[in-house]
């Protein structure tokens, strides 16, 4: 079967499945690295079919059609089929992470609370853990739970109707690095669209062999990674986030072992392997496949790309693989990219916008992507810095249960009345019809009427060497002192600080940096334990998070640091 292509081929992506089922039944769809280091599992598009088709039976039975089911599950098997069967029993899947911790607990039950979950679905792996976490919480303790069996059982057919491109496919929770989560409503249609786009730019086929390394409950590794193969027949390889984060080389290693063409991250995911990398790694690794290295769901420093560039370039790694793309819940994910052409390798780097940082390529077909003065909702010149506005058929229905928020985020018009445009809330830059993402409106440092992003600050200070400091793992943020805002740091130490440290001399490295890289002092730096510093579900850092717990740290004012 040729790749489907065109605006909404298939009104969903079961549909795309069903008949690959039939037509490429015994093709793999997805592969499975569970233990971080060789292949162990395979999934065939008529083993997923059989599987999804047999759990929505059970699904269906227990929930009513337009129901929310909330998945709790480990990375692998069990999650891509319990997806594909909220799918076919045509109930909202509800993407989740298993809890274990209280933080985690606590954010499960707001989840389960806000949607009105019907069902619980989980895993033989997980189940134990629910078991005790629900226990102990009151909203998670009344709700059925459905344990995944193994596969093997009695296989069942799925004879009832397919959703339609309306119906709602995700309810997809967003990662709150900035606020609290809200459940964003992803229609079928929504998720069809946006996958034929990355086909579109990021060069995927019946020939890409994908690597994915995100957590499924995060809309990057949900719509880029595992959702991507049954609607483009590619193959993908999925690896566990935890296994990665705990040695990071297994990324590579894995795109080494399979020659993935296509595989990517946030920028901290490209970092960590940086640090990680040992030149024994480096001298082993063949990357000379890696044809499209997607990167996202953050600001993307020049920095970042050329250090990546250099440290693997001689694995065969081409800076032109680098492909900055720019994406969000509310817009399914991608909403623009850079194109990838497949065998053309040489260009010697992305292209990088007037402001100093990568940009994030063209608005993908079908939508359109705006910059727009907040305040006076006048689109901005070129070059000119606003918020990012968008709309197209990737935009979300809007959040659930909270009509007033969607209306306000989704329903944006401009002075001229232009719209609905979608507010994103990020702070950009457009340029020969090419978006630059600079930061978040809410995160935003203003010092004596100087705005400062802090993704600028946070990169000044990687050129620290202390061997005391996690790399990646500082964040910069404004509190007001004596009516005036100021910049602090919280950084993160690979062992926890005790009273008896000396950290003087680190203060004042940090500080300098600062200093020397944006002509304004740093007022204080909160060092961290390891694992402190707060990050979403997707590792992006919650940066109002540390402005709260530094606030409620602090006894009396700190002394500016000198």
């Amino acid at each position: 079967m040729p790749l489907l292509t065109g605006p909404l081929p298939v009104a969903s992506v079961v549909e795309a499945l069903r008949h690959r089922a039939v037509h490429e039944t015994d093709d793999l769809c997805h592969a499975f690295i569970r233990d971080g280091e060789a292949v162990t599992d395979r999934l065939s598009y008529g083993d997923l079919d059989r599987e999804a088709a047999t759990l929505a039976h059970a699904l269906a039975q227990r929930v009513p059609a337009g129901g929310r089911v909330v998945l709790v599950l480990q990375p692998g098997f069990d999650y891509i089929v319990a997806l594909m069967a909220c799918f076919y029993a045509r109930v909202a899947a509800v993407p989740t992470f298993p809890p274990r911790a209280r933080r985690l607990t606590e954010a499960l039950a707001g989840i389960v609370q806000d949607c009105g979950a019907s069902l619980l679905v989980t895993d033989a792996r997980t189940a134990d853990i629910v078991a005790e976490h629900a226990a102990a919480h009151a909203t998670l303790a009344v709700l059925p739970v459905l344990v995944m069996s193994k596969p093997g059982h009695a296989a069942m057919a799925w004879s009832g109707p397919l959703p339609d491109a309306s119906d709602l496919a995700v309810l997809q929770y967003t990662s709150g690095s900035t606020g609290r989560p809200k459940g964003v409503m992803v229609t079928h249609g929504n998720l069809v669209a946006n996958l034929e786009q990355q086909c579109r730019r990021f060069g995927v086929g019946a020939q890409s062999r994908l690597v994915t390394w995100l957590p499924p409950y995060h809309d990057m590794g949900l719509v880029a990674g595992i959702l991507q193969s049954p609607y483009s027949h590619c193959t993908t390889t999925v690896l566990s986030p935890l296994h990665v984060m705990q040695r990071p080389m297994r990324w590579l290693r894995a795109i080494h072992s399979i020659q993935a063409t296509v595989s990517g991250g946030p920028p901290f995911g490209y970092d960590l392997c940086l640090e990680a990398a040992r030149d024994e790694d480096v001298a082993t690794l063949d990357l000379s496949e890696w044809e499209c290295a997607f990167i996202g769901a953050e600001p993307i420093s020049n920095d970042l790309l050329r250090r990546f560039k250099l440290r693997f370039g001689p694995c065969g790694f081409r800076a032109s693989a680098f492909t900055p793309c720019y994406g969000m819940a509310e817009t399914t994910l991608m909403i623009t990219g850079r194109q990838v052409h497949s065998g053309d390798m040489q260009s010697a780097s992305p292209l990088v916008a007037a402001v100093g940082r990568p940009t994030c390529g063209h608005t993908v077909d079908g939508h359109q992507v705006r910059v727009v003065d907040p305040h006076t909702q006048i689109e901005c010149d070129d070059g000119e810095e606003g918020e990012v506005w968008a709309a197209g058929i990737s935009i979300a229905v809007g959040y659930w249960g909270d009509a007033e928020k969607t209306a306000m985020i989704f329903n944006a018009h401009m002075a001229d009345g232009r719209g609905p445009y979608l507010r994103t809330g990020d702070l950009g830059v457009m340029e020969d019809g090419e978006l630059t993402v600079t930061g978040r409106i809410k995160d935003l440092i203003i010092v004596a009427g100087r705005n400062l992003h802090p993704e600028d600050i946070e990169a000044a200070t990687r050129d620290a060497q202390d061997e005391r400091l996690r790399r990646g793992a500082v964040a910069a943020f404004g509190v007001e002192v004596d009516g005036r805002e100021r910049v602090v740091l919280a950084v993160e130490l690979r062992r926890r600080p005790t009273p008896s440290d000396d950290l003087a001399s680190l203060r004042a490295v940090l500080g300098g940096l600062v200093t020397r890289a944006f002509s304004v002092g740093v007022h204080d730096v909160m060092f961290l334990g390891p694992g402190e510093l707060p990050r979403t579900s997707s590792g992006k850092i919650r940066r109002h998070l540390c402005a709260r717990d530094y606030l409620a740290r602090l006894p009396e004012p700190a002394e500016l640091l000198a």
